[in-house]
């Protein structure tokens, strides 16, 4: 990896990705010392790497896949959504697949627990986190993305990427 770079005037892009009526559009400006903004309908982030692979920044924030960044822009995970059917689901199949681990009553009991669980806010999470038996049970844990946050990175993202491929290909710079 490429260490960001400490410039006394950094090189300075900024796209603007224009809003149609099929499409979203945003603000974007990124530098060369690994410095990433934007402003959009999906809402405003922005992050910094340290270090990158590639001379030009822009060719590193081009292969960027959306999980990836989804992960660096949004920081708050207890803002996000929790996934019940997805914690019940793996509770379960662990259950099943341990099944010869459980005295059959305790067996009985968790399924029952998860099965009554209020998992669809954090108080009902945290409560069967307490309740349960099973050991290491926030490994079960699971959320579904922010909603605003996973628009940005799977919509608009793909966007600015082919944008700067192009102008990265072409040794140019962003209008």
């Amino acid at each position: 990896m490429t260490a960001a770079r400490s410039v006394a005037t950094p090189k300075i892009w900024r796209y603007q990705l224009p809003y149609s009526q099929t499409s979203d559009g945003g603000t974007f400006v990124l530098d060369e010392t690994g410095f990433f903004a934007a402003t959009s309908a999906y809402g405003g982030y922005a992050y910094r790497w340290s270090a990158f692979g590639p001379s030009d920044f822009r060719a590193f924030v081009a292969q960027l896949d959306a999980s990836y960044l989804y992960g660096k822009l949004h920081r708050d995970r207890r803002s996000e959504p929790i996934d019940e059917d997805a914690i019940r689901h793996a509770v379960r199949k662990y259950l099943w697949e341990h099944r010869e681990d459980f005295d059959p009553d305790v067996l009985q009991e968790e399924r029952a627990l998860i099965t009554d669980a209020e998992l669809d806010h954090q108080t009902g999470l945290d409560d069967w986190l307490r309740e349960t038996t099973i050991e290491d049970p926030w490994t079960f844990c699971a959320t579904r993305p922010e909603r605003e946050c996973w628009a940005f990175c799977t919509r608009l993202m793909p966007r600015l990427q082919r944008r700067l491929r192009f102008d990265v290909a072409k040794g140019g710079r962003a209008p």
